[in-house]
């Protein structure tokens, strides 16, 4: 054989390896794909089973939270006794036989209860107050019982409380005010990031939870304190004004 006619053949041979070489890899990156999909699919339909074994009702998958990356899947769905709420379901170790399926359905359910209980700690301190409070997305402690009461979910120490409470400048007559409001949250025993913000009496009941957020980062209150309590260990801090 003539050296040209070897030498292209040697290419013709290198030119199929390299299209088997491509062609294995991406069949193996569909294969891959493929199963994460179905993995998906198979962890979702576990957790709405979970969810209905668990509280006695049918549940529905709404939307995907978050990201699968840290080995936590998550999701959130929703069911005919609590419409229009999104509960979160995170199954941790989804991919691995000891699964953990937790949810944070108690904290929805009890959303309305538990602005109620901080609206009681306010108006202890203050007289009146407006409480801006959202539901974390974050799971429950799996040994909180489906039964639990309002003050058992209270106490749950897996999650923290977010809550900002809002307070005409009328009603504020000293920093230990909100210190007092403080104590008090912390009966529950339970950890929590607390903002109270002083407002004129103008602008009180104006705001939503995200308004006051940026009113807070815009150093726009008459006073403004982050109170911060972890395991009873207080940190209070009173922001300065630009």
């Amino acid at each position: 054989m003539k050296p040209y006619r070897l030498r292209n053949a040697w290419m013709f041979i290198f030119f199929i390896c390299i299209l088997m070489i491509f062609n294995t890899m991406g069949m193996s990156g569909c294969m891959k794909k493929n199963n994460t999909t179905k993995v998906r699919l198979n962890i979702n339909t576990a957790a709405l089973l979970y969810m209905q074994e668990k509280y006695g009702e049918k549940f529905e998958y709404y939307k995907p939270y978050g990201n699968s990356m840290s080995g936590t899947h998550s999701l959130l769905v929703r069911c005919a006794s609590l419409p229009d709420q999104d509960i979160l379901v995170s199954i941790e170790n989804y991919r691995r036989e000891n699964k953990v399926f937790l949810d944070n359905y108690l904290a929805v359910k009890y959303r309305e209860e538990t602005i109620e209980f901080f609206m009681d700690c306010a108006r202890r301190v203050f007289g009146e107050a407006k409480i801006h409070y959202d539901v974390a997305y974050e799971a429950l402690s799996p040994d909180l019982s489906t039964t639990a009461t309002l003050n058992e979910f209270l106490s749950d120490r897996r999650v923290s409380f977010v809550v900002m409470v809002e307070i005409k400048e009328s009603d504020f007559t000293s920093e230990e005010q909100a210190e007092q409001l403080a104590e008090l949250i912390a009966t529950t025993g339970r950890s929590f990031y607390l903002t109270v913000v002083i407002v004129s009496d103008r602008e009180y009941g104006s705001f939503n939870r995200e308004s006051l957020n940026e009113h807070v980062s815009l150093r726009s209150f008459i006073h403004c304190a982050k109170i911060t309590n972890f395991n009873n260990n207080f940190e209070t801090r009173w922001l300065g004004k630009e």
